[in-house]
């Protein structure tokens, strides 16, 4: 049976000693002194921490189980592999780190993974030396070395601050380096002053479509679709990542600067891929990818960029009659319909246009805005679906055929196309909408109109729209899709 692991005990091995001292000498002296390449410097902290971390994890949790201690190792490279790979985790890592004592600044850089092989190097080294006895008169060194241990891996050192050029400084001598950062843009304060800048991302809880924001978000977007502020206090010649949201095709910020007009930052991550940018106004001369924060007139403005856009309104304007779109919630709907062959024994309509159809199967509800059903009580009516998840039905009766569509067109050739002066409108609910047209057989029409397109059928369109932007208080939603709701009736031979 193995013997048991006391991780306290590993922090008497003198390799552990060797990788605590060589990170915090790195750490705290190395680090900005010139001494070393900057590059060299980095890694040398990723190798030393990432061979002395995991025991001292182990350790605070008072681990005993070789299982638990493995745990705590690949905890170890985990975290260190995400902070390194994606500048979201990194980003909720220096949230978390800002909470204690010891903030951390992170900068996400791949090669630094050349450093994980210390992971199973610890394991193999230590956890043999942690199952060993230990004589009692050490006690008191693994308990030093685990105090040491577990500041030196947090307290890592502060970001450099540019050394003046001074005649005790003067060029040419070792200048402290600002790290990059990976991001898309920065926000680069070219003013004489701090400034306190605020950035909002758009909330959660809003679903859309990023070519259609991105090309016209003060009109697509209001300010209340913008989430809670970060906010920053930003130093002269200092420079902010600013980041494309995971899991997200763009980035979309509202950047608010006291003393200065809003503005929106939006750009597509297939225009504007993430690479290492400054974040020291020194190294973002004529930078394309730098939005620069300048003082005119002794006021702060951000100037004219590529990305940058008005700030949306607070509240949108309402549409002219020739551009609204019919509510939400009115359209087509029905309940599960009663398939099969069935006589009609009684039918009502309500005000909203909803059919109340009473057969011996039971009653079916059938909405259908702004025109008749054309069939009686007494009727033998066919009811059949039409293509999948309820996107239409089919309704054949004495002399009329009925077929209600939900998103399909209703016929070959039909085209959905823009009204040229509608940009598109906000809904009670949040969702913006763009009505459209319906084309068909060279015709066209819009919602509320229909088309006689011969002397057998008639097509209404109930809806004609696109919607970019859809809200959880708008219920289930369409984004990024044309959508069409319409009814063909089609007069039948008398003889069928």
């Amino acid at each position: 049976m193995p013997s048991p692991v006391r991780p306290i005990r590993a922090l008497t091995h003198p390799l552990w000693w060797v990788a605590l001292a060589l990170l915090v000498i790195n750490d705290h002296l190395f680090k900005g002194a010139g001494v070393l390449p900057q590059p060299i410097v980095g890694k040398l902290s990723d190798f030393a921490g990432l061979f002395a971390a995991p025991m001292v994890l182990a350790a605070l949790l008072r681990l005993r189980d070789r299982r638990a201690v493995a745990a705590a190792h690949g905890a170890v490279a985990l975290v260190f592999a995400g902070i390194n790979l994606s500048p979201a985790f990194a980003g909720g890592f220096e949230a978390l780190a800002a909470a204690t004592p010891w903030p951390w600044s992170i900068y996400v850089d791949p090669t630094d993974l050349v450093a994980l092989p210390m992971v199973p190097l610890s394991w193999a080294l230590l956890v043999p030396w942690a199952a060993r006895p230990a004589p009692s008169a050490r006690a008191l060194l693994p308990r030093a070395g685990l105090a040491v241990g577990a500041w030196a891996c947090v307290a890592t050192s502060p970001p450099p601050e540019p050394a003046p050029l001074t005649q005790d400084n003067p060029p040419g001598a070792p200048q402290l380096v600002f790290p990059s950062a990976v991001a898309t843009f920065v926000l680069a304060n070219d003013t004489p002053v701090g400034q306190v800048v605020r950035v909002r991302a758009v909330r959660d809880d809003i679903d859309w479509a990023c070519p259609s924001v991105v090309a016209a978000p003060d009109v697509v977007l209001r300010r209340d679709d913008f989430g809670p502020a970060e906010t920053w206090i930003l130093d002269p010649q200092r420079a902010l990542p600013l980041r494309v949201p995971t899991f997200s095709g763009c980035g979309v910020w509202l950047i608010e600067v006291a003393g200065a007009p809003p503005r929106v930052a939006a750009w597509l991550i297939t225009d504007y891929f993430a690479e290492n940018l400054p974040t020291h106004t020194d190294d973002l001369v004529d930078h394309p990818r730098a939005l620069r924060l300048a003082e005119i007139d002794g006021a702060p403005v951000l100037l004219d960029h590529a990305v940058l856009h008005p700030a949306p309104p607070t509240v949108a304007d309402a549409p002219t009659d020739a551009c609204a779109a019919p509510a939400a919630g009115a359209g087509l709907d029905w309940t599960p319909p009663p398939y099969g062959t069935h006589t009609l024994e009684a039918r009502t309509v309500g005000a909203d246009g909803c059919h109340a159809l009473t057969f011996d199967a039971g009653r079916w509800y059938l909405c259908l805005p702004r025109f008749p059903l054309p069939f009686e009580a007494g009727d033998t009516l066919t009811i059949r679906a039409i293509g999948q998840a309820e996107e239409g039905v089919e309704i054949e009766g004495p002399g009329a055929r009925l077929r209600a569509l939900r998103g399909p067109l209703p016929l070959p050739g039909t085209t959905l196309e823009s009204i040229e002066g509608c940009v598109g409108h906000r809904r009670d609910c949040g969702a913006f909408v763009e009505p459209l047209t319906l084309t068909v057989e060279g015709r066209t029409a819009r919602a509320g109109e229909a088309l006689i397109l011969d002397d057998t059928r008639t097509l209404h369109v109930v809806r004609a729209e696109y919607t970019p932007l859809h809200t959880a208080a708008c219920g289930a939603g369409r984004v990024d899709k044309a959508w069409a709701e319409t009814v063909l009736i089609e007069t039948l031979e008398d003889d069928r």
